[in-house]
């Protein structure tokens, strides 16, 4: 019931967003993404990723954005779901260095933040809850306007995990829960809401 009543409000909040966007600023975005994801220990890679947010830009320099990811790995040990949402600022490092790439097709958003990233592995019942710490670059391709391509590179750093990502436990190794480390690589689509003032 708990989780219905999470979704209906996250559907509530992003319906309000897109409003209050189409009402002329064009600040506001929105971006979906999916592509490889991979664990550093143990080494572990699949084409899994998927993610999206919505987030602000300030005076086309810097900004805030929340967003969700899903992430699978598996190997022949076992397997584990990982989620996370996290809230990031966002930087355009083309205009930092740049002034007139505010103009140009091509931009480089980098950005970082925290969240909660929740880890569900096979050998268990129970879900793995942590604060994780998260950093990343996005360049950025206009295809129309208010439409871009983007490619982005992510690390993501879970501080205190009790299960590994093939989804044994860390005691067996370690005598203390230990960091744990993903890495995205993914292509998308950001949607920049025009201005319509």
């Amino acid at each position: 019931m708990k989780t219905k009543s999470f979704k209906y409000q996250f559907i509530l909040f992003l319906l309000l967003f897109i409003s209050y966007s189409e009402s002329g600023y064009s600040q506001f975005f929105v971006e979906t993404n999916l592509g490889l994801n991979g664990a550093i220990n143990p080494k572990m890679y699949n084409f899994s990723h998927t993610g999206f947010g919505v987030g602000y830009m300030y005076n086309g320099l810097i900004g805030v954005k929340i967003d969700y990811a899903k992430d699978n790995f598996s190997n022949t040990n076992g397997f584990s779901n990982s989620k996370r949402a996290d809230v990031q600022l966002v930087a355009n490092l083309s205009n930092v260095i740049f002034d007139k790439s505010y103009y140009d097709s091509f931009f480089v958003l980098a950005h970082a933040g925290m969240g909660m990233s929740s880890l569900k592995p096979s050998s268990a019942n129970t879900s793995d809850t942590n604060i994780n710490f998260m950093m990343g670059i996005t360049p950025k391709y206009k295809i129309i306007g208010g439409l871009d391509l983007t490619v982005d590179a992510s690390l993501i750093m879970n501080t205190n995990q009790n299960y590994n990502f093939d989804g044994s436990p860390t005691y067996q190794d370690l005598a203390v829960p230990q960091i744990g480390y993903i890495f995205n690589l993914s292509v998308g689509l950001l949607y920049r809401f025009i201005d319509r003032r």
